[in-house]
């Protein structure tokens, strides 16, 4: 947020304003919205951990099927693979010129990204499917922030006298 309000310290670290929406648009779009706001708690599958097999007494769903197994905060999707795979945006926050640091961040970021939302299966929180597609959700959302940004960052307008406003 800082980064957003302050041209100096932007200037300072090499960021341009652009790439700070970036992570904000991933984090409250992708993670915020979509994952926790709306699929969390729309589809009702029920935890691994409270399914009858493994340990509890609700009825398996598949992903993508609408059930009543689960009031809120709900299995599908994994909002901690989520908020996990969001983490890959923060390398928009790194200067553009600095390729091996850039590589190196986004193979750590990765590596965290993978290990935290994989330990959610491990302990019963949620199926692979859950992680698998929050990871997916988020990486779209983050490139399509991208791709947009850099699509307004390419359009620039010249007012002309007339008052309308034209392309070059």
């Amino acid at each position: 947020m800082l980064l957003l309000l302050s041209q100096r310290l932007r200037n300072a670290i090499g960021v341009s304003l652009g790439r700070t929406f970036v992570p904000l648009i991933t984090y409250g779009v992708g993670v915020g919205l979509i994952v926790n706001m709306v699929l969390k708690n729309t589809f009702g599958r029920a935890r691994p951990r409270d399914t009858f097999g493994l340990g509890g007494e609700d009825s398996l769903s598949a992903a993508w099927e609408f059930s009543q197994a689960c009031a809120s905060n709900c299995s599908f999707t994994s909002g901690e693979a989520a908020g996990a795979m969001a983490m890959m945006s923060l390398v928009y926050l790194l200067p553009a010129g600095q390729r091996t640091i850039r590589r190196i961040v986004q193979t750590l970021l990765g590596i965290l990204a993978v290990s935290l939302s994989f330990n959610r299966i491990l302990f019963g929180g949620h199926y692979l499917s859950d992680v698998v597609l929050s990871m997916l959700i988020v990486t779209i959302v983050m490139l399509s922030a991208d791709l947009l940004l850099r699509q307004v960052q390419r359009v620039r307008f010249v007012v002309e006298k007339n008052g309308e406003a034209y392309p070059v």
